[in-house]
């Protein structure tokens, strides 16, 4: 792991498969979670100009970006695309798409708008811990972030 820990926003409006998670991320050593439960909340937690990476206003970004696709609001398609057609720096923030839909077309499209991964949620606890452990060690431990804070 990197010198500072990373931070990884949750959108997720389920309390639930927060619960989950948030259980999962702490059996498995996960560093610190923010969640936001709808599109304008999940907004809140990135700059709100960035014309470049010294010159964001507003909170850091985020190391990763989980997201559920069903969220209240514009969706999490909507968010994913918004993102990903920004500036440079919030371009780069890494985003899994974290969903229980698993239909080609919304995978393909998730891809075609810039998602970084797509998995489907696990229906029991042990896979979901494994799943939770695989994201840690592989997107915050083993690969090289962008610069963009």
């Amino acid at each position: 792991m990197p010198e500072t820990s990373p931070t990884v926003l949750v959108v997720e409006d389920n309390a639930a498969d927060r619960r989950l998670f948030e259980e999962a991320a702490t059996e498995t050593g996960f560093p610190t979670l923010d969640f936001a439960t709808t599109t304008m909340e999940a907004i809140t937690f990135f700059p709100t100009r960035c014309p470049s990476a010294d010159e964001c206003d507003g909170p850091e970004l985020p190391d990763l970006l989980l997201l559920d696709l069903d969220i209240p609001g514009e969706g999490g398609m909507a968010l994913l695309e918004e993102l990903k057609t920004s500036s440079v720096p919030l371009r780069r923030v890494p985003v899994i798409i974290l969903s229980s839909e698993d239909d080609q077309a919304t995978i393909d499209k998730a891809y075609d708008l810039g998602a970084n991964a797509y998995l489907t949620k696990p229906t029991d606890y042990d896979t979901y811990l494994e799943l939770v452990e695989e994201i840690r060690d592989f997107w915050l431990a083993r690969i090289e972030r962008p610069s963009y804070k």
